[in-house]
């Protein structure tokens, strides 16, 4: 069967609360290249990813983008009170803080690296993980059912090409000997009539004739 390179696939789905989506491309490439586009908390699943996609797709540029937005209250980011605490003990000290000319802003402080962290929960991460690879898989049979689909295109239009190039080689066959026959008789006219026009050698024209053909 053939298969075109290029495709397109996406798969998502909701589980408590949070919507995951899963979206696979693939260009044309002789090798496989995965390029894996996961949220920021779920970097550790590229290599995970990346053996879910080769076991799918043994060739082309394949680039996976996944996403999770999640509203559900475990998924809130955790304040790191010491790393927060450190930077308000550091920015008292400034004179124009100390000094109360300049305010502490909470949002500005919570932008500070440290201060906001992802919540870690190993068992969150496992589930993240299968969800991810099971929309990979959903994603990636949509992605090859297109691929068949534009390689049936592709095919029809091999099978035709290849039937017009054998119709013309069928009439080049009929016509050949046709040809072959009206160029002697062009060529015999040709030559009875420079025989006539001028004292030529017909040794010589035999071989004249022979170099030329």
């Amino acid at each position: 069967m053939i298969r075109s390179m290029t495709g397109f696939g996406e798969a998502s789905t909701q589980v408590d609360g949070a919507h995951y989506f899963v979206e696979i491309r693939s260009l044309n490439n002789k090798y496989f290249k995965a390029v894996i586009r996961l949220p920021d908390d779920c970097q550790g699943l590229d290599a995970e990813m990346e053996s879910g996609l080769r076991g799918r797709l043994s060739r082309g540029t394949v680039t996976l983008t996944a996403s999770c937005t999640d509203a559900s209250e475990q998924a809130a980011y955790r304040v790191n009170q010491a790393a927060l605490e450190t930077y308000i003990q550091q920015l008292q000290h400034v004179p124009s803080v100390a000094e109360g000319k300049v305010g502490l802003d909470v949002g500005s402080l919570l932008d500070l690296p440290g201060v906001l962290q992802v919540p870690t929960d190993e068992s969150r991460h496992e589930r993240v993980s299968g969800i991810f690879l099971d929309l990979l898989g959903k994603a990636c049979t949509v992605l090859i059912e297109m691929r068949e689909r534009e390689g049936a295109v592709l095919l029809e239009d091999l099978l035709h090409q290849r039937d017009l190039i054998m119709d013309r080689l069928g009439r080049i066959r009929e016509r050949a000997p046709i040809v072959i026959d009206e160029y002697e008789r062009r060529l015999r006219s040709r030559i009875e009539k420079l025989m006539g026009e001028a004292d030529v050698d017909p040794v010589d024209l035999i071989r004249e004739i022979a170099v030329y053909a």
